[in-house]
C-alpha cells in the first residue's frame, strides 16, 4: 500500500508521453514511490482531444495500463492526483 509518510517524488504530467513513462519507471525503480500530478487544462485548439469531457480519465487509464504491465499498481507504488489548470506550483 502507498505509504503517505515515505518520501515521495513528484512528476507533473500534461499528457502521458514516452518521456513521462520513462521518467516514472526510473523514479519507481530508484525511489520506490511516486506521485503523478495530472494537470487538467483546456487546449487553445478548439477541437483538440484535451478538450474532450473525459480526457483526464483516458490519460489516467493510459497511466494505469502502461505501468501495470510492469506490475506497478496505482495506490501502492504510485498515486495519481488530478489537478485543475494551475499555471505555476508554489511551495508554501
Amino acid at each position: 500500500m502507498f505509504n503517505w509518510t515515505n518520501t515521495t517524488y513528484p512528476i507533473f504530467v500534461d499528457t502521458w508521453s514516452d518521456e513521462c513513462y520513462n521518467n516514472t519507471v526510473k523514479l519507481l525503480e530508484e525511489q520506490k514511490q511516486v506521485c503523478l500530478f495530472l494537470k487538467i487544462q483546456k487546449s487553445e485548439t478548439e477541437h483538440n482531444e484535451m478538450n474532450a469531457p473525459y480526457y483526464s480519465q483516458k490519460v489516467v487509464g493510459e497511466i494505469i495500463s502502461s505501468l501495470g504491465k510492469l506490475e506497478y499498481v496505482e495506490g501502492h507504488q504510485y498515486i495519481i492526483i488530478e489537478t485543475p489548470n494551475i499555471e505555476n506550483f508554489y511551495n508554501a
